[in-house]
């Protein structure tokens, strides 16, 4: 009722009463908030009914595994605990708060991550709660989204292993529930931003998918016809399409005259600039994987930064100071020792179906003039069909045959052809055609899979090295074992080398003991800054995408 209705109303009312109840009815008017009156706004329920409320709400939604409004909740069994531990006390008090989990919630975004997973809508609707009831809901549904969301920031919305990403890396983090009582101590934000992670690697990342988003916005890029290849010096038709379309996205950068047909040397530079992003041989030639690189979509590119910004978030949220890391998707190695890289080299993969699998090590000792022992897989799938083609292959392979008791065994006597030979162990000696070269650099793994040296150097020569059974061929295997031993004073390059020459196994323990990274990264930032695209040589992408907008699930009780 409008004040002005009620004064009057009062009025009238006053002429018609004894002085008494006048009396009395002023006192009331003074005593009785005027806001009640006009507004009829309800009194704040009291702490005793939230709590006995909140308490029928989460026995029903254990019992029923929802709410009785239908609302759905992900995280039901930590829900369930963290009200039990609060003995059934609201979460969300204070109005900040509140605010802070919504603005947390849309700032998700940002991260590649859906706020529509974290009850944004109905948390909007319910940003004011009148009843008891009202609160009691908004409250369990506020802790169910940070819950979930703290879930994703600190492991990930998706589950590795369950992604076929062969994704190993054991990340040990604080359960989700732990966090629930930092929300009365400090402001919430800072407390969800730590929990990303705190590599500069991610904050870079993230600027790209907030550029890419915007380059969606603002309509993409133009799309280049298809034609014979392009080389510098030539002129085509096409030449102003790959100029704008470089110019999107910050390769090119002068103006576009649509007139001139002419590939010219600033453009051979921005061509070679994009081909180094996108992991293309960067000659500056302009044929058909060049062109497919700059015609696919901008969604697509988007979706490849969200997933990558994913795997970062399975990761530890810091490496150690001292590390070696190989990015399997862009076949590189690179040693970092206190932030700063201090040797970067090529390697050599596991072909599509010999995947080299993620995961983290510690390196702990090198070999120099290592023997082979044959893994069960390629002894299978390749050394016994050769061996059965030609006995001599052993022998031109400087290979030894030991039976399971340990005795070696003539080629010549055994019968190729009987499921016995697989119970044998081959071993193969050092020398300049051993499988694993001169070095090999050990981590303890539970998948034969370690860092070598390798008698094929020519594939280092390739852009896209996906040939080797799983383990990683290194491209300078004598610079990386001066750096891993730098620190014992008495190995270089020259005492290295001689001790290969003895043609002699020597097994070199490190003092100084490096983690190994085995990761899978499509888009990563180099140590310029620069960002880059690498193709998905084991269709990895795809399934964690799906799974990063599909409905959301919480493991953690």
């Amino acid at each position: 009722m409008p004040q002005a209705s009620l004064f009057l109303m009062t009025n009238n009312c006053f002429m018609n009463i004894s002085p008494y109840l006048k009396s009395l009815a002023i006192g009331l008017l003074i005593i009785i908030p005027w806001k009640v009156f006009i507004t009829g706004a309800i009194p704040s329920p009291d702490s005793g009914s939230i709590k006995n409320l909140l308490h029928e709400k989460i026995d029903h939604l254990e019992q029923y595994l929802s709410l009785d409004q239908g609302i759905e909740i992900y995280a039901i069994p930590s829900v369930i605990k963290t009200y039990r531990n609060r003995n059934y006390n609201p979460v969300w008090e204070r109005r900040q708060d509140i605010d802070d989990l919504i603005t947390a919630i849309k700032q998700s975004y940002d991260h590649g991550l859906s706020p529509s997973d974290y009850h944004i809508s109905i948390l909007e609707q319910m940003s004011i709660a009148r009843t008891a009831e009202e609160k009691v809901l908004r409250d369990i549904i506020l802790t169910d989204a940070f819950l979930l969301l703290t879930s994703h920031i600190i492991s990930g919305k998706t589950d590795p292993k369950t992604r076929n990403a062969q994704w190993h890396v054991v990340k040990s983090e604080r359960n989700p529930i732990t966090y629930i009582d930092d929300i009365s101590k400090e402001p919430l934000l800072p407390v969800l931003e730590r929990l990303y992670p705190m590599h500069i690697n991610y904050d870079l990342l993230k600027q790209q998918l907030e550029k890419y988003r915007k380059i969606e916005a603002e309509g993409g890029w133009p799309e280049i016809s298809l034609g014979a290849m392009l080389k510098p010096g030539m002129s085509d038709p096409r030449i102003p399409q790959i100029k704008a379309r470089l110019r999107v996205t910050g390769e090119y950068n002068s103006y576009v005259d649509q007139e001139n047909n002419t590939y010219d040397d600033e453009l051979q530079k921005s061509v070679v600039k994009f081909q180094k992003k996108h992991g293309i041989e960067a000659l500056g030639n302009i044929g058909p994987e060049t062109t497919i690189a700059m015609n696919t979509p901008v969604k697509e590119r988007i979706k490849t930064l969200e997933v990558n910004l994913e795997r970062w978030r399975w990761l530890p949220a810091e490496f150690s100071q001292y590390y070696v890391l190989v990015n399997i998707a862009n076949f590189e190695l690179e040693i970092i020792d206190n932030k700063q890289q201090i040797n970067h080299q090529k390697v050599i993969v596991g072909r599509a179906y010999r995947k080299t699998p993620v995961f983290k090590s510690v390196m702990e000792y090198l070999d120099i003039n290592p023997t082979w022992t044959v893994p069960p897989t390629i002894l299978r799938n390749d050394l016994v069909p050769e061996i059965q083609k030609n006995v001599r292959y052993l022998t031109d392979k400087n290979i030894t045959v030991f039976s399971p008791d340990g005795k070696m065994l003539n080629p010549d006597s055994v019968n190729w052809n009987s499921n016995s030979v697989f119970s044998y162990t081959y071993r193969q000696k050092p020398g300049k055609s051993n499988a694993l070269g001169r070095i090999k650099f050990m981590f303890p793994n539970t998948y034969n899979v370690y860092l070598h040296d390798t008698p094929t150097r020519e594939l280092f020569n390739r852009t896209e090295r996906a040939f080797s059974s799983g383990c990683i061929r290194v491209e300078k295997p004598i610079e990386l074992a001066e750096l891993l031993l730098a620190d014992q004073g008495k190995w270089s390059q020259t005492s290295i080398k001689k001790a290969i020459e003895t043609n002699k196994t020597q097994t070199i323990r490190l003092t100084r003991k490096p983690e190994v990274y085995l990761l899978y990264w499509t888009a990563w930032i180099d140590q310029e800054g620069n960002h880059h695209f690498s193709k998905d040589i084991y269709d990895r992408d795809h399934s964690i995408y799906i799974a990063l907008n599909s409905r959301p699930v919480y493991d953690l009780a």
